[in-house]
Formats: structure tokens, C-alpha cells, sequence
């Protein structure tokens, strides 16, 4: 799957998905912890759901109920797995994994994929054989027979992965001896160990930290707790840096201001590079600049920043900098020489020098963006490809799942102006996105086939469109109030046509008769002026709708995923007949929803993402949009 991204602005309303770090070493501890815990809002990807495996394999009972895991702790005691446990691609896992089987008797057989597998765990084998472990290692597994770890004193570089001590300060505890790890400098990424150690703190272990020494007394035991993770900023990066380079703007919630995550650094960054970053009502808001400035990071501690990082710097008015990275080299790609390659298509000077790259800014092209099967790079260059001349394709698109499978679908919701960015499978049906068109380009429009010296329309047309329970109507009147424009909503002059409701007129006459009714409808509204038109659900499925308001209209679509649309409308009283052949309603709204979502987006000015809390703030930010593009 490719995704096609065009030159675009960002501006919307972002939750932050939840902390991928968090989620997997809160299901680890919950694991190890004597009783029943629930993990509220734990991230729901691939790497995650790579970890819930491997831990019900060693006997831990692990349930989903909604938004929840509810996990009943082995109390340390975990049971040899009968078959080996595959870790996909998660290099967390396959870490922690090899820690937990070094306490579990018998033996454990782990494996993942190829580029997994060369990932490296050495010095933490090394670690685990000291403690009393016994491990062998081939290409396509590692071997545990645990059981017998005594515990004791471990060294570890501390150059590699910070996982190899959160790994063996997890399982410490639950040694006889308890454990002393020693980090040899250079200590990268230690905000990871930092979190790691809250985590244990909150489950009710205590661990004393002394400089690069970190000590865990035995004899204490992991609790069962009620815990909930807070929102992540490793995903968040993508929307502050798209806001940053496109002079957009971007509020997400759900992140902690207080946080201990390492890539909250990011923040500070943008604010040196000239960006405005406030907090405000428990909300981040990150507005962008024209000119960003060039900057030198150190990049030991912030591993998952570096491809974003790299693609600020190729917009910044200068010669950056990011230093202390040769860790990266053994990350789902290598994040040294990957975004050089990647770069170097879009017209960037990158280079590296030693353990840093070195970036000089400049204007980015469109190009074919191999990821490297790597997520961070897929969603640091589709960033990348809204400051681009020209098109943007990110080939394995679907390689974000790893940690973030909603990404192309927010994508799709906050982008707009230039270009609406959605992966190509979705866009099958849909005509190339484009500039929507501002007041002046819609006069001429408007004219067409007129006199071009008098125009018509002296306004135009706000023009809504999306599937039923997007808030059409909701919207539309609070755009027709705020605006001092009318309203028409082509459903409801459909039933005064018809004298009775539309579900009642679709049994008898079938959905074709209430199509032409709704053509009729739609010819009407399109020749008023100074109007909020709110249309139905399938007034797209004809060409000849949209080209009649089309012609002096300025179409959003109001976006929300299906599942909320569902849920929306689903207890309500317009009972229509459906328009599938599916066995249920929700089925029956998935097939439609599959059908014209890219024709909404191929039909539409600007898409606004219509899940928020009210439909006053939907209101709000259609009209900060036909403002920005001087449509009112």
C-alpha cells in the first residue's frame, strides 16, 4: 500500500494515541504482579499486541474489555511457553520477552522476523547468562532455559539499547538476590530507563538509582494495580513538526504536561527552531512559522525523534545538526543512513559525519520515500511531503501499524488546503486532491459562462458533506447563525416535497425514486445565495450534484471514523432501510462508508475532522478554515 501526499497546511484538534513505551512495560509488570490489574488505554498496535501474546503464553490471563486489558498477574511465577513466541518486528518485545523467559522453567523459544532477528540483544544475553540464564543463540531464534536466575551484580553498555536494563530491572525483584546493573557510559537513551523505573514505582517496586548504578532489593513483590496510560509524544511528534513546517497549527490533548517521556523534548526544539508552543486548558498548541531556524541537538536520549528531526531540518533556513546517534544504526532501520538516502531524492544536502548527521535546509521535491520497513520514517517523511514541490509517495504505507495504526486516517483529517493525504487503497475512486480554492479563484469559477465582469453570486456557498451522524445538520446551523446565511438541508426539503419521512418513501418506491427527489433538491439549493447547504450522505454519488454546487460552493467534508458514526445514529428514530445487501445496520454502514469515503474526499474543498467534543468546536474550526481562505 502507497500513500500520495500533496503540499498541504496543518490545522485541527489531535489526541495523542497512547504511550507505546508505557503500555508495554505496564502489561509486563501487571504480568509479574500478584493479583487482577486493568490497564486502561493502552496503545493498540502491532508491537503491543506482540507483548499480550507472549505474555499469555507464559500462562498470564489477559482479557480486552473496550478500552481496557485486564490482566491477572502470574505473581512472578510465569509457566514455560508450548510453543515459541513470535515478536514480529517489536524489538521491546523480543527484549523483554528474553528477560521474563530467563524466570519461567524450561525452556522458551523465541523468534521474530528477519530484520528483527538482527537486531541486537547480545549484551543482554550476556547479562541474563550471568544471573544463572542459560541461552543459545542461532539465526532464526533464541533459546531460553530459565528458572535458575540468582540474580546478583550485571554490567551493561550502555550504547546500545536502553532496553537491556529496563529488561533486567523488571525481572529483578523477582530474584533471590535481588540485582545491581551498572551502565557503562556513554548512556543513551536513559528517559527510557526513567520511565521504566516510575512504572515499577507504581506497580510497588522501589528501585535506587545512583548515577549509572541501579539497584533492586529482592524480596519485593509487583502489586496489581489500576493503571492508565497517559498519551504518547513519540507520536505526537508528527502533528507539532507538520504544523511546524507548514505554518499550520496543531492542539492535542491527552498528553501530560508533567511528563517524564524523553521525546516531550521535541517541544523545546520547535521552540528554539521559532515556533510558538503554549499549553493550554490540558491541551499542547504548537503554531508554525514561515522561516524555522536551524539547530544543533543532541540526539543520544531521543532515538524515535531522529527521522522527524531530520525532516525539520531540511526545511530550516540552515545548516543543522543532530549528534551522538550511532546507536541508531541497529533500530528498525538505520536511522543514520536511511533518511540521508531519503533526503537526497527530495533535493536535501544531508550527510553524516561520524556519529551525526548533518542536514542543510533547503526546498524539498516530491519523491518515491522507501521507509526502510521502518514506521518512524513512513510518518517523518509523509510530514516531509506537505513541504514538497510536487507529489510525495510513501511506499509500505501500511508499516505505521507498528506503533501507530490511525495515523493515515488522522492524516486525512487535519491536513488540508493544498492537498488531503489519504494511503492510495483508500483512494481508489478519487480524483487527484487540490488546492482549495480561495474567494478570488471561486469568482472566476462562479462566472463561468457568464459575463466574467459580473459575476452572478455576490457570496458563496458553504457546502457540507459526509456520511449521516457527522453533524451535518448540527453544523450547518451553527455556520448559518454565526455567518448570517440561510439554511438548507436537501433531506429535509426532500420530505416537504414528498410529504412524509424519507425512511417511509425508500420502503415503498425504493432508494433510486428518492435520488431523483434529492437531484431535485440539491438544483434548488444550489441556485440560492448566501447559504449553509447540508446535504445527504449520497448527494456525492452523483456527478451531476456536485458539479451543480460546485458551482459557486465550498465543500467540507466532515470527517469521523465509522465506528463513531455507528454510534452516533444508531439509536436514533430515522429507521432507513438499508442500502446493502449486509445482515446488520453496523454492517451495512461499514460496506457505504467503504464505498464513499474517498468520494468525500475527492469531492471536497478542505476535510475537517468532526471528532471532537461538541459541534460548536466543529463549527469553529470550519470557520477558522473559510477565514483563513478568505471564503467569508
Amino acid at each position: 500500500m502507497n500513500a500520495r501526499i500533496l503540499p498541504g497546511k496543518t490545522r485541527g484538534v489531535v489526541t495523542a494515541p497512547p504511550s507505546k513505551s508505557m503500555t508495554h512495560r505496564a502489561i509486563c509488570l501487571a504480568s509479574l504482579a500478584k493479583g487482577a490489574s486493568v490497564i486502561k488505554y493502552g496503545l493498540r498496535a502491532d508491537d503491543t499486541e506482540a507483548t499480550i501474546a507472549a505474555c499469555r503464553s507464559f500462562g498470564v490471563e489477559i482479557a480486552r474489555d473496550g478500552n481496557a486489558l485486564k490482566i491477572k498477574g502470574a505473581g512472578g511465577r510465569l509457566t514455560a511457553p508450548v510453543a515459541p513466541i513470535d515478536c514480529g518486528l517489536s524489538g521491546t518485545t523480543l527484549r523483554f520477552v528474553l528477560a521474563l523467559a530467563a524466570l519461567a522453567p524450561a525452556k522458551t523459544v523465541i523468534t521474530g522476523e528477519a530484520r528483527l532477528r538482527a537486531r541486537p540483544i547480545q549484551p543482554l544475553i550476556d547479562a541474563l547468562k550471568t544471573i544463572g540464564a542459560e541461552i543459545s543463540l542461532d539465526q532464526n531464534a533464541v533459546t531460553v532455559q530459565g528458572g535458575n536466575v540468582k540474580g546478583g551484580s550485571v554490567t551493561v553498555p550502555g550504547s546500545v539499547s536502553s532496553q537491556f536494563i529496563s529488561a533486567l530491572l523488571m525481572i529483578a525483584p523477582v530474584t533471590p538476590e535481588g540485582l545491581l546493573v551498572t551502565v557503562e557510559e556513554p548512556f543513551y537513551s536513559r528517559p527510557y530507563v526513567d520511565l521504566t523505573i516510575d512504572l515499577m514505582r507504581v506497580f510497588g517496586v522501589a528501585v535506587r538509582a545512583q548515577g549509572n548504578q541501579f539497584s533492586v532489593e529482592s524480596g519485593q513483590q509487583y502489586c496489581a494495580r489500576n493503571y492508565t496510560v497517559e498519551g504518547d509524544y513519540s507520536s505526537a511528534q508528527y502533528w507539532f513538526a507538520a504544523a511546524a513546517i507548514t505554518g499550520g497549527e496543531v492542539r492535542m490533548e491527552g498528553l501530560a504536561p508533567d511528563s517524564t517521556q524523553g521525546d516531550k523534548e521535541l517541544l523545546n526544539i520547535l521552540g528554539r527552531m521559532g515556533c510558538e508552543v503554549k499549553i493550554e486548558n490540558d491541551a499542547i498548541i504548537v503554531r508554525g512559522r514561515n522561516m524555522l531556524k536551524p539547530f544543533s541537538v543532541d540526539g543520544r536520549d531521543i532515538p524515535d525523534l531522529v527521522p522527524t528531526l531530520a525532516v525539520l531540518a531540511a526545511v530550516a533556513d540552515g545548516m543543522s545538526e543532530i549528534t551522538n546517534i550511532a546507536h541508531l544504526r541497529g533500530k528498525e532501520s538505520d536511522r543514520l543512513a536511511a533518511p540521508v538516502e531519503e533526503l537526497k531524492k527530495m533535493g536535501i544536502c544531508a550527510e553524516i559525519t561520524g556519529d551525526a548527521l548533518r542536514i542543510q535546509g533547503g526546498q524539498l521535491r516530491g519523491a518515491s520515500i522507501n521507509p526502510h520497513g521502518d514506521h518512524r520514517l513512513a510518518m517523518a517523511f509523509a510530514v516531509a511531503g506537505l513541504a514538497a514541490e510536487g507529489e510525495t509517495v510513501i511506499q509500505n504505507a501500511e508499516v505505521v501499524s507498528k506503533s501507530y495504526p490511525g495515523f493515515w486516517e488522522t492524516f486525512g483529517a487535519v491536513v488540508y488546503k493544498h492537498a488531503s493525504a489519504t494511503p492510495a487503497r483508500a483512494r481508489a475512486h478519487a480524483s487527484p486532491a487540490r488546492v482549495p480554492p480561495r474567494r478570488d479563484t471561486m469568482l472566476a469559477r462562479a462566472a463561468d459562462g457568464l459575463q466574467p465582469t459580473t459575476p452572478r453570486f455576490k457570496h458563496f456557498n458553504i457546502v457540507l458533506i459526509g456520511m449521516r451522524g457527522s453533524w451535518k445538520s448540527t453544523v450547518g446551523k451553527l455556520l448559518a447563525e454565526r455567518l448570517g446565511y440561510g439554511l438548507r438541508e436537501t433531506d429535509a426539503m426532500v420530505e416537504k416535497q414528498i410529504g412524509r419521512p424519507i425512511a417511509d418513501f425508500v420502503r415503498e418506491q425504493g432508494w433510486d425514486a428518492f435520488r431523483e427527489r434529492e437531484a431535485e433538491a440539491v438544483l434548488e439549493a444550489a441556485q440560492e445565495d448566501r447559504m449553509v447547504i447540508s446535504t445527504g450522505g449520497g448527494v456525492i454519488l452523483r456527478e451531476d450534484n456536485i458539479k451543480a454546487l460546485k458551482a459557486h460552493g465550498y465543500f467540507v467534508f466532515l470527517y469521523a471514523p465509522v465506528e463513531m458514526l455507528i454510534g452516533r445514529i444508531k439509536y436514533g428514530s430515522d429507521k432507513r432501510p438499508l442500502l446493502t445487501n449486509a445482515a446488520t445496520f453496523e454492517e451495512d454502514m461499514k460496506r457505504i462508508w467503504k464505498e464513499r469515503e474517498p468520494r468525500y474526499r475527492a469531492a471536497a474543498d478542505v476535510v475537517v475532522n468532526s471528532v471532537r467534543e461538541s459541534s460548536q468546536l466543529v463549527a469553529d474550526e470550519v470557520m477558522n478554515i473559510l477565514k483563513d481562505n478568505r471564503i467569508v
